[in-house]
């Protein structure tokens, strides 16, 4: 019997009500020609039956396939940043989860060969910190937005990129790798907004890295394909929303200065 490949790379995925958006299959073909790769599903106090779900798909580590597949359960709602966290501090528990860790939707709207293209950056380039995904419009892609999402995201995302004075091009994008290394200072201390985490993680690597410039270990790779799923999208309202989560941001960050 050929022993497993240990892993490099834990996913976690974070699930809060996903019974009807949660393609088991599509997880199951990507490991079975990754097995580098372990997926760590974070139910996020769920109310409809994706606690149930996950248990079977989530089994105890077998001979061919150890811990491919794992789950945790939070009691209670706690956002999508506070589900990511949890996961990611369960990844620093386990010694044997990898050199590297990063979370991506549960609706694969970001799909799993996006994930090895973004692992490949880290393989390749030893410099970046952490590797992001971006859905970037450009020739060769298959970036599918609403006409509402796109617009409500450019507005956020230019006022996000102005907020942290660096010129990235897409903060919010569900795909996201770090270096085991980054992780503890990154995802220790709970995060003010329950959605709008990923502007503090940049926040907290800028200040892991304040001599450095951001594009010295952060790399922003355009994605060949993304696309919205039902029940994701923004709406034009959401923009007041996001501008108040990041006003809050702001806020609490110059207290810790």
């Amino acid at each position: 019997m050929t022993p497993p490949a240990p892993a490099k790379l834990t996913l976690v995925v974070p699930c809060y009500n996903e019974e009807k958006r949660l393609d088991f299959t599509h997880f199951e073909n990507f490991a079975d020609t990754h097995p580098h790769i372990r997926f760590l599903f974070v139910d996020d106090g769920s109310t409809d039956t994706t606690h149930e779900l996950l248990p079977p798909f989530c089994p105890p580590p077998a001979p061919l396939r150890p811990g491919t597949f794992q789950h945790i359960s939070l009691p209670q709602n706690q956002g999508k940043s506070g589900a990511v966290r949890a996961g990611m501090l369960h990844y620093l528990s386990d010694p044997a989860s990898g050199e590297l860790a990063g979370f991506l939707d549960a609706d694969l709207a970001t799909p799993l060969t996006e994930a090895r293209r973004l692992l490949d950056i880290l393989d390749t380039y030893p410099r970046f910190r952490c590797v992001i995904g971006s859905r970037l419009p450009l020739l060769g892609s298959r970036i599918e937005r609403n006409f509402a999402r796109q617009l409500v995201s450019r507005v956020i995302t230019f006022t996000i990129r102005c907020y942290l004075g660096f010129p990235i091009r897409d903060t919010q994008c569900g795909a996201k790798i770090f270096r085991r290394a980054e992780i503890s200072p990154l995802f220790t201390a709970p995060f003010v907004s329950k959605w709008l985490f990923d502007v503090e993680i940049f926040k907290r690597l800028r200040r892991l890295h304040p001599d450095k410039r951001p594009a010295d270990y952060i790399c922003e790779l355009p994605l060949i394909e993304w696309r919205d799923i039902e029940g994701t999208n923004l709406r034009f309202y959401d923009g007041g929303k996001i501008l108040h989560e990041l006003l809050r941001i702001a806020r609490a960050y110059r207290k810790k200065a």
